[in-house]
């Protein structure tokens, strides 16, 4: 019986890992995409900021 537990629970632990792969990669790739976005938007706000000075 114990041996029948640890395996299935291997077997879940398996599953599991395969389903994380995909979510994993998908987090990563908008993860990505936000630390761009983010970036941008700060550099658009450093530009808008300076010729705000610029023009007083």
């Amino acid at each position: 019986k114990l041996l029948m537990d640890r395996e299935h629970v291997l077997q879940k632990i398996g599953l599991s890992e395969k389903q994380w792969k995909p979510v994993k990669a998908e987090f990563d790739q908008v993860s990505a995409v936000h630390s761009d976005t983010k970036a941008e938007l700060d550099r658009l706000e450093r530009q808008t900021f300076l010729e705000e000075l610029k023009n007083r």
